[in-house]
C-alpha cells in the first residue's frame, strides 16, 4: 500500500489543526490513496510449490532469483513418485504433494500448507496456510477477485472499482472515479463530478463546481473539483499448469557482484549468508540433481571466461557441499556461451546486459 500518501494525508490534516485557516490557494487537496493488488496469481503452480520450501531464509534482493528451468522430453526423474499419463490429464503424487493437471491447462495441486485450483480460463482459487504466510487468492476470468491476508482484505471488480480494509482503514472506490477512505478520525467521501467532502481536524466541503467551504464554520471558498480515485487493476489470473515434462525444475540466479570480487572466483566474505541460507533450502528439498553453472560475459578470451566460470562454479559447489550434506550437485562453467542478454546493444557495449550475463546459476532438478 501507498504508506506515504497515507503519512502526507495524516501529516497535513494535523499541521492544520495547529496554524491559523491558510489561504484558499493553499488547502491541501485531498487524495484517495490507490488501492495496490498483490502480485500471487502470476506464479506458476510448480514454482508456489517449490517456493514453499525456501520460505523467508531467502531473500529475492541482493541479486537473487528464482524462475522454472524448462527440459524437454517427458521423463519425470524422482523416485519417490507415482505418475500417470495419457493425452487428456497427467497425476503426480509425491509424498508432500498431489498434482492433477488436464491437457487444457486446468488442474489442481495440493501440498502440505497450499491448496490451488486453476481452471482453464485462468480463474481459480490459492489458499495457503503457513505460519506468518496465511492468506487466500480467489481470481475470476474477467480479472475481478478477492484477497485476504497479511495486507488486509482486498477486492477488485475488474472494472477499475474496489476495496481495501487494512491497516489505514477502509478505501472504497468506484470505476466512475468517485470513492471513500475511512481512515481513523479522517472520513474522504470524493464523487465523479469532483465534489465531495473531507471530515478532518479542519473540514472541507467541495460543491464540485469551483467552489466549496473550509472549517468548521463553513466559510466559503473558492475551491478547484478534487481529482479522481484512482482506479483500482486487474488480478493476474492464474497461469496453466504444464503437463509434465515441460517443467522439471529451477534456476536460482545469482549476481555474481555478490558472490565474487571482479575477475576473481573467491568467494567474498559477504556471501556467506546467502550461501548458508541457500544450502540449508536445499538440503530441505532433496531434489534428485542440482547443478550449479557459471556464466561469463563476453569480454576477455573465450578460453579465459571458460576457465574463469568453471573455477567459479566449483568454488560455490564446494561452499554448498561444506555447508550441508547435499547429495548430487556437479559444477560446470559455460564461460560465455549462453548469454540472458546481449552484451551490446545497436552497436554499443550494455554494462546493465553484461552484468546480467556475469552470474552463477543453480539447477534444481525437482522431477
Amino acid at each position: 500500500m501507498n504508506i506515504r500518501l497515507f503519512s502526507l494525508l495524516f501529516a497535513s490534516t494535523s499541521a492544520l489543526a495547529q496554524t491559523p485557516p491558510p489561504a484558499p490557494a493553499d488547502l491541501p487537496i485531498p487524495a484517495i490513496p490507490p488501492i495496490i493488488l498483490p502480485d500471487i496469481a502470476s506464479k506458476t503452480p510448480a514454482q508456489i510449490a517449490f517456493e514453499n520450501k525456501l520460505p523467508s531464509r531467502l531473500d529475492p534482493g541482493n541479486g537473487l532469483r528464482i524462475e522454472p528451468a524448462h527440459c524437454e522430453g517427458n521423463t519425470l526423474i524422482s523416485a519417490d513418485v507415482i505418475q500417470s499419463i495419457d493425452s487428456k490429464s497427467a497425476q503426480q503424487v509425491k509424498k508432500d504433494s498431489v498434482l492433477e493437471i488436464r491437457a487444457d491447462g486446468s488442474g489442481s495441486m495440493v501440498t502440505e500448507d497450499t491448496v490451488l485450483t486453476v481452471n482453464a480460463d485462468g480463474s481459480g482459487i490459492l489458499t495457503r496456510d503457513a505460519a506468518g504466510d496465511t492468506f487466500t487468492l480467489n481470481v475470476n476470468a474477467d480479472g475481478s477477485g478477492e484477497y485476504i491476508g497479511p495486507e488486509g482484505t482486498i477486492s477488485a471488480d475488474g472494472k477499475g472499482g474496489g476495496k481495501w480494509v487494512g491497516e489505514f482503514g477502509t478505501i472504497t472506490i468506484k470505476a466512475d472515479g468517485s470513492g471513500e477512505w475511512i481512515g481513523g478520525d479522517n472520513i474522504l467521501t470524493i464523487k465523479a463530478d469532483g465534489s465531495g467532502e473531507w471530515l478532518a481536524a479542519i473540514p472541507q466541503t467541495n460543491n464540485g463546481d469551483g467552489t466549496g467551504t473550509h472549517g468548521v464554520m463553513a466559510t466559503p471558498v473558492a475551491m478547484e473539483p478534487w481529482p479522481p480515485a484512482p482506479k483500482v487493476g486487474k488480478f493476474d489470473l492464474f497461469k496453466p499448469f504444464a503437463m509434465p515434462g515441460q517443467v522439471c525444475g529451477y534456476l536460482i540466479s545469482l549476481d555474481n557482484r555478490v558472490l565474487f570480487d571482479f575477475d576473481k572466483y573467491d568467494l567474498r566474505p559477504d556471501a556467506s549468508r546467502v550461501l548458508a541460507e541457500l544450502a540449508s533450502a536445499l538440503a530441505e528439498i532433496r531434489a534428485p540433481g542440482i547443478e550449479v553453472r557459471g556464466h561469463t560475459d563476453s569480454k576477455g578470451s573465450d578460453e579465459y571466461n571458460q576457465t574463469l566460470s568453471e573455477n567459479r562454479a566449483k568454488a560455490v559447489q564446494q561452499d554448498l557441499q561444506n555447508r550441508a550434506n547435499i547429495m548430487h550437485i556437479s559444477a560446470r562453467g559455460y564461460g560465455e556461451s549462453l548469454p540472458v542478454a546481449p552484451n551490446e546493444v545497436d552497436g554499443k557495449d550494455s554494462p546493465a546486459n553484461r552484468q546480467l550475463n556475469r552470474r552463477v546459476e543453480i539447477f534444481v532438478r525437482v522431477q
